[in-house]
């Protein structure tokens, strides 16, 4: 510039200060378009260098000092699209974690930068005295325009398409497992039909979905607009066409073409009389298309903005699937009546428009019109007590402990971990609905005489009292987790277990057993704690259990244990390695039995009353190192606890692999307190009551756990069949070999992709599982093995799209419970419908089953919910799977280890019939998939 545009020192300075803002620019732009378009991000560096190439052409042809500003600021623009764009997917390239967006990958190109910026002048300067100052630039314009063509081989290396729904919200990490296999199989899957495009478009129907802000992307179904419609809260409208049906069916169009089928169509034109009910995989298909568009035209998944309001489905689909989930579970002469009935209430202007259209009214009003009603009638209102028959327990990994201080120093880790795993939550926001994680160590379940009730602490009172409540020797006592404001570390709360502990064996046979009487019959309990909380120490005690934030129980071991001075090792032990330990006089336990410390305490003998019921959390550490929790479970699902445990027991091994040196704690704490109780003859009588009540429920109780080796969740995936599918099949296939009969079966399936998402229930009783059954099953059913394959397809798929419909809150069972409850706020007399003795057994859930995936050697546990049925919570591993089955001694027709024989022998037959044509088994069902009714509903007029 000096020598031939004769610049000052300030211009030669000033030059490169106009390019700060184009360089500015290039970032917002290229941050804006790869948020609305990240399959291009390689195209916006491509763009960067080109403007790189040609700004450098030009510089050497500039005369003066403002001309030369021009191709500066295109070059800073150009660098500007370059960083921006392709070091995010380089990043995705060297980090298998996909999280450094903003992470090694820069530290990288920071040394890349130093490198090249100490070499490049070097270089340059001789090649300047070769060619001078114009031969420089017009080589940079070439190498770097012959460059450019090479970023297409990034055009694929963007965020993956889970990981980027993860981030929408679309898709849950922390859900169950299982469940969002099934719904990836289901999103991924591609239209098969080889129709042309000219004969597609002639079939094209008039509902158009066209969202602004968005490229063109589809023709939809009136009725699935209606569902993105409810999702999104700011949906674009759509017109509605004429459908031939008694329910709405339109045909799917894709941008490429692609036809998508009927969504649901209640079709009366079939021949003999049946009805189908069909729904489409290329729906599925759109779905994941719609979830990769940008955040303008579908700002549900801007995690800046609320979650989605659950929807109200239409009434005449809920119904249509009632009548398919009842049909295999009662005799022909049963669902004629109920069909009748079905019939009466959808009537045009019956009581089912009058009860939807109230409810629709009300959704309006509430963030989850289903919450307060599904909550009372799943647990506030349920009379039993809450041990075994609503409290699940949890089994961690086996530990050894060979010191009484070696758990004290297990329980510090865990109180430690549990607190950082707080901290995360204070501080840490996720694209879920995150209250009954929040809820966790904040609830509290009061008992009431009509129903109980649940409350919640505000996090800022809770962060100016955190304390939990040691249970230990059936006593209890209060524990500081803050000094000053300054959380308690891990040497810190050693110390005051070992006082609590010094103390609780003191006075161990001066106590009342205080807490078994949150064991006793929620109505009993409620009279109980009336009275109890009638005395000012008493009430101030149970309001300090009601506001800690869990409860650690230090438990005795029921079986001998050794006793060593040595403290400083913990180890986690499988079950093989734990039987070798017998000859140092360690007995070996069972997994039933473990599973029964935290169920019921294994009774009053031993722990039964060292537990607090009604508190959300309590984390139980046994002195033989027997380590789980039992929860209160109606603050949350299984899925939000699992993520908790695995959170802290991945800490607790970090922090055992740390080298530091122990030492007594310096900080002067006070003393923990013990929480005394003034016990009047009725509360002693009632105690011992409720010690009666824990062992009746130890008695009958009957446990066992399947540990199946053979194969795991890998297996069904390679003939392209969801994992949970195959195993709740199985479990359809062992309870129709004992007991010859399909039972309502109920699966939880997570709705928290909903503000106040808790569950609907996944029926796995269908019709296409009780033909399969049959066909395995009946002697009389002269079926091949492919014949079977077929109809184990069809059942599967079934399963899978009943599965998706669910979780996107289209269940029957919310939807109904909803009608129902509007129905009784009006008064006067209840739709027969409800009266219905069909509806009822479709709510007496004799196979209750959970699926709660986690990648530790532990599992979870409950009992039976009706009186002849079973509990079934299975833990699929990539190689085994874990199932703990439960029911009642007291029936005799169930028992819980020949359920489980019957279903380790059904995955096994399952496993043989798919090998047996593997090929076939891959195959989906002829799309649509359909199943059929016994009766059509006709003579329904449409609304």
């Amino acid at each position: 510039m000096q020598d031939t545009m004769q610049a000052t020192n300030s211009q030669a300075g000033l030059i490169w200060l106009p390019s700060f803002l184009p360089h500015v620019l290039g970032v917002y732009t290229t941050v804006k378009l790869a948020e609305k378009y990240p399959q291009y991000q390689w195209l916006m560096a491509a763009v960067g260098l080109l403007l790189e190439g040609i700004s450098c052409l030009f510089i050497p042809m500039c005369g003066n000092f403002v001309a030369l500003m021009v191709p500066i600021c295109i070059l800073c623009y150009g660098i500007a699209l370059v960083d921006t764009a392709i070091l995010p997917c380089l990043g995705y390239l060297v980090d298998t974690r996909f999280v450094s967006v903003y992470g090694s990958v820069y530290a990288i190109a920071d040394i890349s930068y130093c490198v090249a910026y100490a070499i490049g002048p070097i270089v340059a300067g001789n090649l300047m005295s070769i060619m001078n100052f114009m031969g420089l630039n017009i080589c940079i314009c070439i190498i770097t325009c012959a460059y450019t063509p090479l970023l297409y081989i990034l055009r694929k290396c963007r965020i993956p398409d889970e990981e980027r729904n993860k981030k929408m919200g679309i898709i849950d990490e922390e859900e169950d497992e299982e469940q969002l296999e099934a719904l990836d199989e289901i999103k991924n899957l591609k239209s098969q039909d080889s129709m042309s495009r000219k004969s597609r478009l002639k079939r094209q129907e008039t509902a158009r979905f066209e969202p602004a802000g968005c490229r063109r992307a589809t023709s939809i179904s009136n009725e699935f607009a209606m569902r993105l419609k409810q999702l999104s809260m700011e949906c674009p409208g759509y017109e509605q066409g004429d459908a031939p049906n008694v329910m709405e069916a339109k045909q799917v169009y894709l941008a490429d073409g692609s036809r998508g089928v009927v969504l649901t169509s209640q079709n009366t034109n079939m021949p003999d009389g049946k009805a189908t009910w069909e729904m489409s995989r290329s729906v599925k298909e759109f779905v994941r298309r719609i979830s990769l568009q940008d955040l303008e035209g579908y700002p549900e998944w801007d995690l800046s903005k609320p979650l989605p309001r659950l929807p109200v489905p239409e009434l005449r689909t809920t119904l249509t699937r009632y009548l398919g989930v009842v049909a295999p579970i009662v005799d022909e002469e049963t669902f004629v009546r109920t069909r009748c009935l079905v019939h009466e209430f959808l009537r045009s202007g019956g009581e089912g428009d009058k009860l939807q259209a109230e409810l629709k009214a009300y959704a309006k009003t509430q963030n989850n019109w289903a919450f307060s009603w599904w909550l009372d009638d799943m647990y506030l209102k349920n009379p039993l007590s809450l041990p075994v028959n609503s409290n699940p327990g949890m089994v961690f990994p086996r530990h050894q402990f060979i010191s009484a201080r070696q758990q004290l120093r297990f329980a510090a880790q865990l109180i430690s971990g549990i607190l950082d795993y707080k901290t995360i939550l204070d501080t840490k926001g996720q694209p879920l609905c995150m209250e009954q994680y929040y809820r966790l160590f904040t609830s509290y379940r009061y008992p009431g005489r009509n129903k109980d009730k649940q409350v919640t602490r505000d996090l800022s009172e809770v962060a100016q009292d955190a304390h939990c409540i040691v249970a230990c020797q059936d006593q209890f006592y209060k524990l500081d987790l803050l000094s000053q404001d300054y959380r308690l570390g891990e040497e810190e709360i050693y110390n005051q277990l070992r006082r609590i502990a010094r103390k609780a064996y003191a006075n161990k046979e001066k106590v009342p057993r205080i807490g078994a009487l949150t064991a006793l019959p929620r109505l009993r309990w409620a009279e109980v704690y009336e009275n109890l909380s009638k005395d000012p120490l008493n009430a101030q005690n149970l309001d300090d259990i009601a506001k800690s934030m869990f409860i650690l129980c230090l438990d005795n071991s029921p079986v001998p244990v050794i006793e060593s001075l040595d403290e400083t090792e913990i180890t986690a032990e499988n079950g093989e390695e734990y039987v070798s330990e017998h000859s140092q006089g360690i007995q070996y336990r069972k997994d039933a039995f473990l599973a029964e410390q935290m169920l019921h305490g294994q009774g009053s003998k031993y722990n039964g009353a060292n537990r607090w019921y009604d508190k959300t959390m309590q984390f139980i550490v046994s002195r033989d190192g027997n380590c789980g929790l039992n929860y209160e479970h109606s603050v949350a699902e299984g899925v939000a606890v699992i993520r908790l445990i695995e959170y802290i027991l991945k800490y607790m091994e970090e922090v055992r692999s740390w080298q530091f040196i122990r030492h007594t704690s310096i900080c002067s704490l006070p003393e923990p307190t013990v929480l005394r109780w003034n016990v009047n003859d009725g509360t002693q009588a009632a105690i011992n009551e409720a010690l009666s009540e824990i062992d009746r429920l130890a008695e009958n109780l009957d446990l066992f756990v399947l540990r199946f080796n053979e194969f795991g969740r890998d297996f069904p995936k390679t003939v392209n069949m969801s994992p949970d599918s195959f195993i709740q099949l199985a479990l359809q296939l062992t309870h129709y070999k004992i007991h010859g009969c399909l039972v309502a079966t109920y699966e939880s399936a997570s709705t928290r992709r909903f503000q106040q998402g808790r569950v609907d229930n996944i029926r796995a009783s269908s019709i296409p599982a009780l033909e399969w059954c049959r066909a395995m099953v009946d002697k009389k059913c002269l079926t091949t093995m492919d014949d079977r394959i077929r109809l184990l397809r069809a059942a599967m798929d079934w399963q899978t799209e009943v599965m998706l419909e669910t979780i996107l809150g289209y269940g029957v069972d919310i939807h109904l419970l909803g009608l129902q409850q509007i129905a009784q706020k009006q008064g006067g007399r209840m739709p027969a419908i409800f009266e219905d003795p069909t509806y009822k057994r479709a709510n007496q859930f004799r196979l209750s089953t959970s699926q709660v995936p986690t990648k530790m050697d532990a599992f979870m546990c409950y009992g039976a919910v009706v009186p002849d049925g079973y509990g079934t919570a299975y833990n699929p591993h990539p190689d085994s799977i874990v199932a703990v089955i439960s029911s009642w001694k007291s029936n005799s027709d169930t028992n819980a280890e020949q359920f489980a024989n019957h279903l380790e022998q059904s995955l096994i037959e399952m496993h043989d019939l798919v090998l047996s044509n593997p090929e076939l088994a891959k195959q989906k069902s002829p799309e649509p998939n359909q199943w059929t009714i016994p009766e059509e509903i006709t003579g329904v007029p449409e609304n």
